[in-house]
């Protein structure tokens, strides 16, 4: 049976076992939740060398498999899974989700309710601080490390706190986790200030294919491109972003080739009355109002020509 709960405004506090974000901000060394009452094992703690494990730590992959799998973690198919920002099991990338018990936590505006309980808020800001209000709520004591892991996903889901989901909550639950160990410089420094040369040279490429026409900005890089310097999918995150920030612009759209397939990955921005979610739904992506990606077929004059048509019309 599906649990599926989409609020049509903030969560109300009385949902809350206690206030979500406490009025006078505990230091990690005061905290007043207690400790896990069950034994986690791989519970982080604070002698970690590092606050937040790099996302290639994350999975493993199957034997002979390039594809990570559940089953290399529990082979056996009972253990309940909790998938975050995922309208599908297809969007996880793993294999061996089929047949468990699957708990979805999103905040999209296009959530799915695909899983067997389903958590969509529209309303908060990053999907990290739904899991802070679980923690709260389950009366965790938030390590360091765990506080650096929520102050990230909070920082860069927020765009370092500029997007209109940014609310006078948010800054206090980034205030709590600083105060329980979370390192604010630090972190920025780690997400924004440690790019690759490949993604500092990939985004030379997108700037000089870059179109503009009247409040609609545009660019591309191709495979090729990216083959010529070494560049992943990952060193496009953030692209887009160069495109709204110009003045005027009030749409924009950065299109990545994908390698071998004659299609597009697209990122979409608006900063204007354009819905850029209901654009992406339409080519069968999603994500949020001012905030959206979709997949398009190529080749890239077609694909360009059916997003800007779009973009145009504000459709």
């Amino acid at each position: 049976m599906t649990i599926y709960w989409r609020p049509s405004g903030p969560i109300p506090a009385s949902f809350w076992p206690r206030t979500p974000v406490p009025t006078a901000m505990p230091s990690a060394r005061s905290s007043p939740w207690p400790k896990y009452s069950t034994n986690l094992a791989a519970r982080p703690t604070s002698s970690s060398p590092t606050p937040y494990p790099p996302p290639t730590a994350l999975c493993r992959t199957s034997a002979g498999s390039t594809t990570p799998s559940a089953n290399d973690v529990d082979p056996t198919g009972t253990t309940p899974a909790i998938l975050l920002e995922c309208d599908s099991i297809i969007r996880t990338g793993l294999l061996g989700l089929e047949g468990r018990t699957l708990i979805n936590i999103d905040h999209h505006a296009s959530g799915r309710p695909f899983a067997s309980v389903n958590w969509i808020d529209e309303h908060a800001c990053a999907v990290a601080a739904m899991v802070y209000h679980i923690a709260v709520a389950a009366n965790v004591e938030i390590t360091p490390s765990m506080a650096s892991c929520l102050y990230a996903g909070i920082l860069s889901d927020t765009g370092t706190f500029t997007y209109s989901s940014t609310t006078a909550d948010t800054f206090a639950m980034a205030h709590h986790l600083a105060a329980c160990g979370a390192n604010p410089s630090r972190i920025a420094r780690d997400i924004y200030l440690s790019n690759p040369a490949s993604k500092i040279r990939l985004l030379g490429i997108a700037l000089s294919n870059l179109q503009c026409d009247d409040d609609l900005a545009w660019t591309w890089v191709t495979s090729e491109d990216m083959d010529r310097i070494g560049a992943i999918a990952e060193d496009c995150e953030g692209v887009v972003n160069y495109l709204i920030s110009i003045a005027g612009v009030q749409s924009a759209v950065f299109l990545r080739e994908v390698a071998n397939a004659d299609q597009f990955r697209l990122s979409i921005r608006s900063k204007g009355e354009t819905d850029v979610a209901r654009i992406a739904e339409r080519f069968g992506g999603g994500g949020h109002r001012n905030a959206s990606g979709c997949t398009l077929d190529g080749p890239l004059p077609v694909a360009l020509e059916r997003i800007l048509t779009q973009l145009r019309t504000g459709l």
